[in-house]
Parts: C-alpha cells; structure tokens; sequence
C-alpha cells in the first residue's frame, strides 16, 4: 500500500466517528483536492440533503474549510469550492497526548473544558462553563458551593484561552448550505446556534473569501465568542517539553529549569504563522482569586 492510500485510509479511521457521510466526503477530497457541493454530491451519489449535513459537520469541527471563487470571463459566477483539513485531522491523533498535558497542567477543570471542546467542536464561555459543572455534578452527586465552582471553571477556561490553548472559532457557513424557508423553525434555530461565530469576510484582491478570521467588530463581546482548540499552541509546548527534557539530561537538571522558566515568561508573547492579532484578548473578563 502507497504512503498515499495509507494517509487516505488513516484520515478515514480518525473522521469514522462522524459517520459514513462525513468518511466518504473526506475521502473523496484527499484523493480529489477542492470541490464545489455539485461535484461532491455528483461523484458520491447520495442525497444532497445528507450531504449538506455532512459538510456542516466537517466544518463544524474544523476538518473541513471554504473558499468562494468567481469563475468565467463574461458571465462571473461565484462559486463555493471544499478544502481538506488534512493537518487537522491527523491531529486528532494527539488528543489523548493534548487531554494527558492539560490535565497536568491545568487540573481536572482544564481536561474537561479540553474533552468538552474536543467533542463538540466549539463552545462559548458560558456553554463550556454550563457543560464542565454539569459533568462535576454527576460525579460528585452534591456541591456546596455552586457558584464558587462556576467561578473556578471559569478561570480556568480563561487561562486556556491567554495561554492561546483556545482560540476564536473561525468557521462560516457558505451560502448553499444555509437552510431554506422550508425548515422548521426549530432546525432554524438549532443552526443559528450552530453558525453564530460565522461571519462572512470582504473578498481579497484574488477574488477568493477565505474563512481565516472573523472579523471582530461583529463579535461585540468575549461572552459572545465561539472558542476552540489550538493544535498549534500544543504543538509549541510538546516542542518546549521536548527540549527542556534533553537540557536536562545532557547538561544539567538547573539548566532546565532555567530553560523552562525562560519558556513560561515568553507564553504571553508567543504566537504561531496562523495567529492572528484579536481585540479579543484585550477583552479577557478578570481571573477571580
């Protein structure tokens, strides 16, 4: 089997979970590259219904990710083309290592919020909040102190997220998967929900809208923003441990705490290729004592 068949295999094992749908749709855009919803529904050959569910849920979890390209010379027409986040998905493949280091790190709040993010993609302040105390509820039957406990979720959430573990949620929802006049009102509103981060981007000179970053003056508040994980923040502090380990070893057991004391007072400051500049951070709610 080719290195590339085995990529194509594993890449369907990490996105099974999501169902035969979503597999098949990421199958068909590793082998194939980008692809408008037509192409999609006409190489697959099921419902286009199902399909509209599938990408929604791709681009949920951000597996998946959009352009909108105009095509033509004398009649321009717009046209909506799907991206495979290969990166993404195999990631997936590191989460236990991700839960495992922000368990350490963090405790038992901060592996939940991890766990609660993961399975659902994205989450709001309060809808992380709401889910982490529920789940402490169920284990622990009683909690004397409700809101004390919210408070302490809370912080940590926001740690997460001046730390740069989280990130603003940046997916939208293209045009020819919104739902038509026809859906209950209740699908209605359980989509608004589900796309209430997406906002569409002016176009760029090339003529393509990429779905990279939200703008912020639509997000009027902190509460209000969609987080999710940031692979990338993870990947820079495995490297750091990674390093800190082998100062250690090879030099000296102080070096590396020096080392990793010079690594926590430049987290602030630390920013990958993919970051982008956010008001956001500005607006972070105070860390209760």
């Amino acid at each position: 089997m080719s290195n590339e068949a085995q990529k194509e295999v594993l890449i369907c094992q990490l996105v099974k979970d999501f169902g035969e749908y979503c597999e098949k749709v990421c199958a068909l855009l590793f082998r194939k590259g980008k692809q408008s919803f037509q192409e999609i529904v006409r190489e697959l050959s099921l419902p286009r219904q199902s399909m509209k569910k599938a990408l929604m849920v791709l681009l949920h979890h951000h597996l998946v990710w959009y352009t909108e390209e105009e095509e033509g010379e004398i009649r321009v027409i717009e046209k909506t083309f799907y991206h495979l986040n290969t990166d993404g998905i195999l990631m997936r493949i590191n989460y236990p290592k991700i839960i495992h280091y922000t368990k350490q790190n963090f405790g038992e709040y901060g592996e939940q919020i991890i766990l609660e993010i993961i399975q659902n993609g994205r989450l709001t302040l309060d809808q992380a909040v709401r889910q982490v105390y529920f789940v402490q509820k169920q284990l622990r039957g009683y909690i004397p102190n409700e809101f004390e406990e919210a408070e302490n979720i809370k912080n940590i959430f926001l740690l997460l997220v001046q730390h740069r573990y989280l990130m603003r949620a940046d997916i939208q929802t293209p045009t020819n998967l919104k739902q038509n006049s026809s859906e209950t009102k209740e699908g209605a509103s359980k989509k608004s929900n589900l796309s209430k981060a997406a906002q569409s981007d002016a176009k760029n000179s090339n003529g393509k809208r990429p779905n990279s970053e939200l703008d912020p003056s639509k997000q009027t508040t902190f509460e209000e923003t969609f987080w999710r994980l940031n692979p990338d923040r993870y990947v820079i502090a495995f490297s750091h441990q990674a390093c800190i380990d082998l100062v250690s070893e090879k030099i000296h057991p102080i070096a590396s705490t020096i080392l990793r004391a010079m690594f926590r007072l430049t987290e602030p400051h630390l920013k990958s290729y993919k970051d982008q500049t956010s008001s956001l951070c500005d607006q972070l709610p105070k860390i209760s004592n």
